[in-house]
């Protein structure tokens, strides 16, 4: 079995972090190593950091602060969309709410390769989860749930605001600067996690470039598939690979297998071996794409079908009630006008 590669942070988010500390008086000796500094200043554009390196510079900053619940007072300055390279930019170039979630979700790995972040649809909300393989400091998750609530605030033009945020840690002693999330927020709860009602993914973001997105999205596929993921990843890079495919009206397993440079008859295998197939991803792309389809937008159910693969509308309608439990012109219920 092939090692596992450490895990890894895009430099800009840690450079980032470490130049809002230092405008708030904190000496960037008492923050991160001077090679490590070094190293971060002559960084280039997409250059990554070890992951243990990004979560020191956090704590380091917790530290100084003295402060639990700081990075919610920051708020919008900790905050930038250049900080997050390639992902910023494409969430916020994209068209809508649900396809700059979608697009946030499927691509977090390129801003920590250890994220598994998961973006579900029923028919009244979007949930979007996020897990590490190692913890994050609370602080650095208040954050990136913050992040998800402020950018599709300012991308909208403040048409959209979350409506729950789950936390897996306890509930502070203090917690009224959690109202800045202007929604519910639990503690306790099994996963961290935000909710957003499900007529959120239609709406409009008023920095949208469409043909911008597209470049950026190929340009990602291409990271994703070269840089961040290895055979310690396979599911996860065969997901990401399948997803490809089907933009490209493919779905055969022999196309994804070549991608992968291995034979399709190696690649059921290794997947078997992880307790998958390739059946099972490409069900699992396939319900990942409909259900914001089918939630968000008014395509027609054969259109979908056709898009992801399937020989009639029939056939679709069975596998959609099969994931989502209600057929999906329940899924697709309108919201009534008032």
């Amino acid at each position: 079995m092939a090692r596992r590669r450490p895990s890894t942070a895009l430099a800009s988010t840690t450079q980032h972090v470490l130049r809002w500390a230092e405008a708030r008086g904190i000496p960037r000796d008492e923050l991160v190593a001077h090679d490590i500094d070094v190293r971060l200043a002559r960084s280039e554009e997409g250059a990554r950091v070890p992951l243990d390196v990004h979560v020191s510079v956090w704590r380091a900053v917790e530290r100084a602060i003295a402060d639990p619940s700081f990075a919610l007072k920051a708020g919008p300055s900790l905050l930038d969309v250049s900080a997050l390279g390639l992902v910023g930019l494409l969430a916020m170039t994209s068209d809508t709410v649900g396809a700059s979630l979608e697009r946030s979700v499927k691509y977090s790995r390129v801003l920590k390769d250890d994220v598994d972040a998961r973006l579900a649809v029923d028919v009244d909300q979007l949930v979007i989860e996020l897990r590490t393989r190692e913890p994050l400091t609370r602080a650095m998750m208040e954050a990136s749930l913050f992040a998800f609530r402020h950018f599709a605030a300012t991308w909208t033009g403040g048409q959209v605001a979350p409506k729950a945020v789950f936390f897996r840690h306890a509930r502070p002693e203090h917690g009224v600067e959690y109202e800045r999330f202007g929604c519910p927020v639990h503690f306790g709860n099994a996963v961290d996690a935000i909710v957003f009602d499900r007529e959120a993914a239609a709406a409009p973001l008023v920095t949208a470039q469409p043909e911008v997105a597209r470049y950026l999205e190929k340009a990602a596929d291409l990271w994703m598939a070269q840089h961040v993921l290895d055979r310690g990843d396979l599911r996860a890079q065969v997901t990401t690979l399948v997803h490809e495919a089907i933009e490209e009206g493919s779905f055969d397993i022999d196309d994804v297998a070549r991608r992968l440079g291995m034979s399709a008859r190696s690649l059921q295998r290794e997947l078997a071996g992880l307790g998958s197939s390739y059946r099972a991803v490409l069900d699992e792309v396939r319900w990942s794409i409909a259900g914001p389809l089918v939630a968000s937008t008014d395509l027609p159910l054969e259109r979908i079908a056709e898009r992801l693969g399937y020989a009639d509308g029939k056939a679709f309608r069975r596998a959609f009630h099969r994931w989502a439990g209600v057929a999906p012109v329940t899924f697709r219920r309108k919201p009534t006008s008032g």
